[in-house]
């Protein structure tokens, strides 16, 4: 990167000019219209015009990093390419547009005044004025600008929450829970804790967006896959057909792939994602951020979306609304440990994540789940043993520690999944084998043990089933999402599958290849909105 692009760069940040247009179909020309002219502060202006020095306006440049940008109207804008943003401060993000390298003809289109420094740029103070006007015009209980543009009322905020075209439950009305509601409903706008009635200039663009139907985010499940390749993506439930029980499934990966699936979840993408890496740690991620794709192609890489290590990789996912929700996170490892830590040593997760259990080198964590205090904890291993014991067995301890063991383990056997069961539901038991065979058993058949025991054999992994693949806590109500390791994905009821008791062979949930294996399988109806 060059100098003069380096302090572009820094001025953009400092100026935080990524968009002024409050109108989506509106272009440059509509805002010098409305300039006021008025210059930017001395030193500000000083350093623009130093930064810009070094691009060459006229005819063709050896900028490799410039683009020529059109938009609707004939008027051509400056940017570069690794910015989202025109010089004159049009965000492209959610705009259509045709960039080229060449400077064009100014007899076909005239160059954007703003972008080649011949009027100022507003000033942020401005833009909220000009923001806050138009949210004003268009929402009722929001009133006109006269100071501090960005700063909403109480009242003001509910009355955003009313505008947005979106169900919403009913709230407590106060700024911290207004605030929230907002966040989960409109891409773009984040939860402020410490200043929940004031919004950046791109949130209240976003906000513009939301009461006009747009960038709001959806409430309906989807399911997110992830693979060998450290990929991940989402695609909508409901692009799934229902299967009956024995079916063959779909594909939800490109033919052409040869990275295998490695885990799946079902969340609400209004939700935040807990990810739990081989390292231990823990990133918070907003669901919605993970694109959204056709269930053929390809995800995108999930160090793009959390500051992973090279080395580090994704191994097990919480989801919720809020982790206050919850009393407990109690995760189980590969190698039979069990920990349970309180949600509120996980109340500041860094943008670089922060330590959640300690691992050995040779385990890695394969469930991780939200508790109460007063639940029972399920653990099975892949050659059909389970354990259940009073999740209060395991005293709560730090982020940093390894846990107490949950199982004891024979041979060379390993930890697959586990559950939380409660007490005082009739639920049951799912398990599935790699094979694609299955069985639901009801929780009391699961009497209590003490932790550290060898359990009790739950389903038979001899041949035709193969070991064990997972297992979840379920109720007939609910639908599954079960994947294979080459990406064919049943959807289908939970009640299609027997109810038999322990140490039996169920029945074929999946008709699975023999060079496949089911690798996973997900509780679709747990992605229902928490409010």
């Amino acid at each position: 990167m060059s100098d003069e692009q380096e302090k572009l760069d820094q001025i953009l940040d400092e100026l935080d000019i990524k968009g002024i247009s409050t109108d989506p179909s509106a272009d440059s020309t509509d805002l010098q219209n409305n300039s006021e002219d008025q210059p930017l502060k001395d030193d500000v202006q000083e350093r623009f015009d130093e930064a810009i020095a070094g691009v060459d306006f006229e005819g063709e440049t050896d900028n490799e990093d410039l683009e020529y940008i059109r938009l609707d109207s004939p008027v051509f804008h400056l940017k570069f390419d690794w910015l989202e943003h025109t010089f004159c401060g049009i965000n492209l993000e959610y705009k259509e547009y045709r960039s080229d390298r060449r400077r064009p003809e100014t007899s076909l289109l005239d160059p954007c005044k703003m972008c080649h420094g011949e009027t100022s740029i507003e000033t942020i103070e401005e833009q909220l004025v000009n923001l806050r006007t138009t949210l004003s015009n268009e929402v009722d209980g929001i009133h006109a600008p006269d100071t501090n543009a960005e700063k909403f009322s109480v009242k003001e905020l509910e009355a955003l929450l009313t505008a947005i075209p979106v169900e919403t439950p009913k709230v407590e009305i106060s700024s911290d829970s207004l605030r929230h509601h907002i966040s989960r409903v409109v891409e773009g706008v984040s939860n402020s804790s410490t200043k929940p009635r004031e919004f950046k200039r791109s949130e209240m663009e976003a906000l513009i967006d939301a009461v006009g139907g747009n960038r709001i985010i959806p409430s309906t499940p989807h399911l997110f896959i992830y693979s060998s390749d450290d990929n991940i993506k989402r695609i909508p439930i409901d692009t799934l057909q229902l299967q009956h029980r024995r079916g063959k499934g779909i594909s939800v990966t490109s033919s052409e792939s040869e990275h295998a699936v490695i885990s799946s979840f079902v969340a609400n993408p209004r939700n935040y994602l807990f990810l739990f890496t081989s390292h231990g740690e823990v990133y918070q991620l907003e669901a919605h951020k993970i694109p959204v794709t056709h269930r053929t192609e390809q995800g995108c890489p999930i160090a793009e979306l959390v500051n992973l290590d090279e080395t580090e990789y994704l191994q097990s996912v919480a989801t919720a609304s809020d982790i206050t929700e919850h009393e407990f996170l109690t995760f189980v490892t590969q190698n039979g440990y069990v920990k349970r830590t309180k949600t509120t040593e996980f109340s500041n997760i860094h943008s670089t994540g922060i330590r959640a259990i300690k691992l050995d080198e040779d385990d890695e964590l394969c469930e991780v789940a939200w508790s109460d205090g007063k639940s029972t904890v399920l653990i099975e291993t892949r050659s059909g043993q389970s354990i259940r014991f009073d999740e209060s067995d395991a005293r709560p301890m730090g982020r940093t520690a390894r846990g107490v063991s949950g199982i004891k383990l024979k041979n060379d056997d390993q930890v697959v999944g586990g559950g939380i069961i409660d007490p005082d539901v009739e639920n049951h038991v799912l398990t599935l084998t790699e094979r694609g065979y299955g069985k639901r058993t009801a929780t009391m058949n699961y009497r209590l043990q003490t932790r550290n025991g060898s359990g009790l054999l739950d389903i038979s992994t001899e041949e035709r089933n193969g070991p064990v693949a997972g297992v979840g806590i379920v109720d007939p109500n609910m639908k599954i999402v079960a994947l294979s390791e080459k990406g064919q994905a049943i959807y289908m009821r939970v009640n299609e599958i027997s109810v038999q008791g322990r140490n039996t062979m169920g029945v074929q949930v999946m008709d699975v290849k023999d060079d496949d294996k089911l690798v996973d399988f997900s509780i679709a109806e747990s992605a229902a909105i928490i409010e």
